[in-house]
């Protein structure tokens, strides 16, 4: 549905253009950066597994669109970001549902 609407291309030319900006010999690792963070924000209030499904394609159509860019470094910086971001809030993570209801009826 987001692919769709369209959600996704923005999000990754929304990304493009700010990775874009950077230094070319600095620019694999800005854009580490920036998705780790975008995705440990976005993972605390989406759950981390169906974000990180969906940021699958802007990865990929980044990787093809921005000049000096690896997908491998960037898909670890993805999937630390949505873990990290799992623990952000308690509805990052099922995880986090079960043991809040658990922790009540204790």
């Amino acid at each position: 549905a987001l692919g769709e609407l369209g959600l996704l291309r923005a999000i990754a030319t929304s990304l493009s253009h700010v990775i874009e900006r950077a230094p070319e010999e600095t620019r694999q690792f800005d854009a580490i950066c920036l998705i780790l963070w975008v995705s440990a924000l976005f993972s605390s209030f989406v759950d981390n597994i169906p974000f990180t499904a969906t940021m699958v394609p802007v990865m990929v159509q980044l990787v093809n669109q921005v000049e000096g860019l690896t997908i491998q470094p960037l898909a670890w910086s993805l999937v630390f970001g949505a873990c990290f971001g799992g623990n952000g809030t308690l509805i990052g993570a099922s995880a986090n549902i079960v043991m809040a209801s658990k922790a009540e009826s204790e």
